[in-house]
């Protein structure tokens, strides 16, 4: 845009507004005076836009070295923070509490391997103990197994006893009640001549008596 046709804009805008302003205020017209001015610098110096799509530097120019050099800077602070956040990261697991970057490092090293140490002394007790858990749980597996024969044998062995002590036992009661009968027969014969023998003497008795009153009388 050229400046002649911004000339004749704002001369043909001073136009237009100088009959207007004629009935205004001075303040109302500093504004509005304002605002042209703006308005006009706006057009006479247009603010510069940037270039979204810019083209690459040629391989070699100074451009192209100065491009390379902030990349490299951008990947090297990259690297470094990298570094730096793994090596805060290492300074919370260890034990110590470490600043020098250095020391923090050697530390974590020292750490693992000590750990590793640890690692390898537990592998080591721990297959140990896994072995003798297993040879204690065959002994006692197998102590298991002796103890149900030994179990069957001797339920076996009371099953028989039992066997023999009912059978003992029905013989003894069949012993007793025949001695039991035998001895109330015996019984009974003792008592029937007992009765004998007294009614034997009692006739005895009275024939004596008799005689003897006989006796008496004569």
């Amino acid at each position: 845009m050229n400046k002649s046709f911004v000339q004749s804009q704002m001369a043909s805008s001073h136009q237009t507004v100088n009959p207007q302003v004629t009935n205004q205020s001075s303040s109302q017209q500093a504004v509005q005076f304002q605002t042209l001015q703006t308005y006009n610098n706006s057009i006479l110096h247009p603010q510069p836009t940037r270039n979204i799509h810019t083209t690459k530097p040629p391989v070699g120019s100074d451009e192209w070295l100065k491009q390379r050099r902030a990349n490299h800077k951008e990947v090297e602070r990259r690297r470094r923070e990298t570094i730096n956040e793994g090596i805060n990261e290492l300074a919370k697991l260890i034990p110590e509490d470490e600043k020098n970057k250095g020391r923090i490092i050697a530390r974590a090293v020292q750490y693992i391997q000590r750990l590793k140490e640890q690692e390898t002394t537990n592998l080591e007790k721990w297959t140990l103990e896994k072995l003798l858990c297993e040879q204690a749980i065959s002994e006692l597996s197998l102590q298991v197994e002796t103890l149900k024969h030994q179990n069957s044998q001797l339920k076996a062995q009371l099953a028989a006893l039992t066997q023999q002590l009912q059978s003992q036992y029905q013989t003894t009661n069949a012993a007793a009640a025949t001695t039991a009968s035998q001895n109330t027969t015996t019984t009974t014969n003792q008592n029937a001549s007992t009765t004998q023998e007294s009614q034997v003497d009692k006739i005895a008795t009275s024939k004596t008596e008799k005689e003897k009153d006989k006796k008496k009388r004569n």
